[in-house]
């Protein structure tokens, strides 16, 4: 729990570094590390992540979670009961002090599925994904579970999402 007036707002680096390959490889000990729980994220629609999370003094909200494979493949299963997250653009490379590269940031957009229409409808939830790189879980006991450990951080963007390719009924008779 953060002191009042206080923020939580790490740089990627440090997301990767100071939380990130510390649960992976099991050191994260200590009321600094309880600040950003575990769940399991795609299980929750985006609104209801915010209240199982710690307050960070402002709107990103930080989670730590598995990522489960589709279908013995290669593409991870990002459903969540009412839509998915998307993958929106490329992603980055996290680099620690020294210039080496630790992790990979994903950024996502969160669609909704509205049984009344067959495309999913954006939303205005994003959502950033960093990922340890095989070779900083090399030397985990836990290697098969730690690739799959991600640390997230989830927030409603106050611009308004683009309209989608399908057209609604109010567009047709204009």
């Amino acid at each position: 729990m953060l002191e009042p007036g206080m923020v939580f707002d790490p740089t990627d680096e440090e997301l990767v570094s100071d939380f990130l390959i510390k649960k992976a490889s099991s050191a994260s000990q200590g009321e600094r590390f309880d600040f950003i729980k575990y769940i399991e994220l795609y299980q929750h629609e985006p609104s209801e992540l915010r209240s199982l999370a710690q307050d960070s003094g402002h709107e990103k909200r930080y989670f730590f979670t598995h990522l489960e494979k589709k279908y013995q493949g290669t593409n991870i299963n990002r459903q969540v009961p009412g839509g998915f997250w998307r993958k929106t653009g490329s992603p980055s490379l996290i680099k620690n002090k020294a210039g080496n590269t630790t992790a990979r940031k994903t950024s996502l957009t969160y669609y909704e599925k509205d049984r009344t229409y067959a495309q999913p409808e954006k939303t205005n939830w994003l959502m950033k994904e960093y990922m340890l790189l095989e070779k900083q879980t090399q030397n985990n006991p836990n290697d098969e579970e730690s690739k799959m450990l991600t640390l997230c951080y989830i927030y409603l963007s106050k611009r308004k999402p683009r309209m989608t390719n399908r057209r609604r009924s109010s567009d047709v008779n204009n």
